[in-house]
Order: C-alpha cells, then sequence, then structure tokens
C-alpha cells in the first residue's frame, strides 16, 4: 500500500489523476451538500406550512367550540327569559282572574271621599237594583247604600234581574230633565271616589220621578 502511494505521489500521471479525483469528489460534495441544503429548507418550509395548517385547525375548532358555547348560553337566556316571561304572564292572568273574582269593597279611603262630598250637598232618594246573578252585587249594594243613608238620603234596595247593560253601576231614569240635580250629584259622589257612573234613559224603566242605581257585573 506504501509502494503504491509512494508511486502515486512521485508520477505526474498519478498525480493528475488525484488531482481529477478531488476535484470530481468537490464537485459531487458541493451538490450533494446544494441537495442537502434545499432539502433542508424544503423540509423547514413544510414543517412551518403543517405547523401553520394545525395552528389554524385549533383556532377554528376553539372558535367553533366558543360559537356553539355562546349558542348555547343564547339558547340557555333566551329560554329563561321565555320562562320568566310566560311566568309573569300566568301570575298577571291569575292576578287578573282573582280581582275579577275579589268582591268589590269600598275603601275607608272611597266612604270618606263620598261622605265629604255628601255632606255638603242636597240630599235625595234613589233605588238600588242588586243583579242577584253577581255574587257580589247585593254586598256592593248595601255599602252604597250606607254610605248614602248616613249622609240623610233615602236609600233602598232591590234585588233584580238584569239583562244586558253595561258592567259596573250605572244609573237610569225615565226623563232625566226631571232628576237632573240628584242624578249630577250621584255621579259627583261616585267621581270623587274614582267611580264612573254612566247614565241611562229608559222611558219604560223607572217610574217619573224614581232613580235607579243598577249594581251589575264587574
Amino acid at each position: 500500500m506504501q509502494d503504491w502511494l509512494r508511486s502515486l505521489w512521485n508520477s505526474p500521471e498519478g498525480l493528475t489523476r488525484v488531482f481529477y479525483w478531488t476535484q470530481w469528489a468537490t464537485v459531487v460534495f458541493g451538490v450533494l451538500t446544494a441537495l442537502a441544503i434545499a432539502l433542508s429548507v424544503i423540509v423547514s418550509r413544510r414543517k412551518d406550512d403543517l405547523l401553520a395548517t394545525v395552528q389554524l385547525q385549533t383556532e377554528n375548532q376553539r372558535e367553533s367550540e366558543n360559537a356553539e358555547r355562546d349558542r348555547q348560553i343564547a339558547a340557555a337566556n333566551e329560554a329563561a327569559r321565555r320562562a320568566h316571561e310566560a311566568e309573569v304572564q300566568a301570575e298577571s292572568r291569575l292576578a287578573a282572574i282573582e280581582e275579577r273574582q275579589a268582591p268589590r269593597i269600598f275603601s275607608e279611603k272611597q266612604k270618606s271621599l263620598v261622605s265629604a262630598f255628601l255632606q255638603h250637598q242636597s240630599k235625595g232618594a234613589f233605588t238600588i237594583k242588586a243583579n242577584i246573578s253577581v255574587s257580589d252585587a247585593r254586598s256592593y249594594a248595601d255599602q252604597i247604600t250606607t254610605m248614602f243613608r248616613q249622609n240623610g238620603w233615602n236609600v233602598q234596595v232591590d234585588n233584580a234581574i238584569i239583562t244586558g247593560g253595561p258592567a259596573g253601576i250605572w244609573i237610569t231614569v225615565r226623563d232625566l230633565g226631571t232628576a237632573m240635580n240628584t242624578v249630577a250629584t250621584i255621579q259627583e259622589a261616585f267621581k270623587n271616589a274614582g267611580i264612573s257612573v254612566p247614565i241611562a234613559i229608559d222611558p219604560k224603566g223607572p217610574g217619573p220621578s224614581e232613580i235607579w242605581l243598577s249594581v251589575s257585573s264587574k
């Protein structure tokens, strides 16, 4: 081996061949280095692309999960809102039913306001017609009777069958002209208590000098 190397080193032709080999080796090494660098760049870019794709997928999944969570929260809030509205409406309907079913009662303030007005008015007379088909009509009529009698009025109460007519209470006369002052006093007394009392003209109803105060449903 040493003899071969010595002969190669001492031979121009051998050194030429060695020179060519080294040149080719340099070229091959350069090519391999370039390929390695190119491959490294490609691999690095591919890695970055994959990482970017994974990150994008992760962000998209997170956004999708957040959107789904927000949708569920919004749906739950809407369901709660509707349930609350339904509860409020049910309570309102129940309160309205209870109010309709509750008997009518004159408050102490209403009684005081009516009495304060009647004390300074001329006394009169009228008949209350309490609808027998309305559960609280008679008790309501009795309260009205007591208020007016305590202020010197002549008030009678009759049970009556009333069909038609408005709800609440109203005054019926045959001729308004002959009872105008008394009717006006009754209306104003109730107005002081916050109660509106309309007037009905019925030529075939009360007598010529009679005034009816009808008490029907709420």
